[in-house]
């Protein structure tokens, strides 16, 4: 009680300071969870097995990256375009995730553009057309996967592995960390 007392300002009524402050955490959590639910609402979810399994499934090995920059390119584009299908998509803290990134298809072109299908489920919010085109370019030395850079469209992803036949990255979303799978035409 000292404690609360000694922090009241001068004038004001205790009960009014401890109202406001009450007011305000209210407020605080009122915003995250209406950003939680809006963010979890905008796709389909995945059951807690399929999801289990997909966290499973997307066992990240750092050793399984390509020993040169053409090596990465010809993994990732090869001599045209190559198709990259998702097959996992994960993200921190969240027991169940979106499927509607599992429809997607982004094919790398060997002249650096890309076209992206969002599938016939979109996931809302940024994703929320179906069709998107634009440049990519590779940051080898970094591990980075870097989508219409200098643009206000510009995504940068991590590669945490990539091969011939799979390729996963990460990035970040509101501070979570978020893992995709992509392999080729199945």
């Amino acid at each position: 009680a000292t404690f609360v007392l000694a922090a009241i300002p001068r004038g004001s009524a205790p009960g009014l300071f401890i109202l406001k402050i009450l007011v305000m955490k209210k407020i605080s959590s009122l915003i995250l969870t209406v950003l939680a639910a809006a963010c979890i609402q905008s796709c389909g979810v995945v059951s807690l097995d399929e999801q289990q399994a997909l966290a499973q499934s997307i066992q990240i090995s750092s050793s399984e990256y390509p020993g040169t920059e053409v090596d990465l390119m010809i993994a990732l584009a090869n001599d045209e375009t190559k198709k990259w299908e998702a097959t996992g998509f994960t993200i921190q803290l969240l027991d169940n995730f979106q499927s509607c990134r599992l429809d997607d298809v982004l094919s790398l072109n060997a002249n650096g553009t890309y076209n992206y299908d969002g599938g016939d489920v979109l996931c809302g919010a940024e994703d929320n057309e179906r069709l998107k085109s634009g440049i990519w370019e590779l940051n080898y030395q970094e591990r980075k996967l870097i989508f219409d850079k200098g643009t206000s469209e510009e995504i940068e992803l991590n590669i945490e592995e990539a091969s011939d036949i799979k390729v996963i990255v990460s990035s970040t979303y509101l501070q979570l960390k978020v893992v995709g799978r992509y392999e080729i035409g199945l």
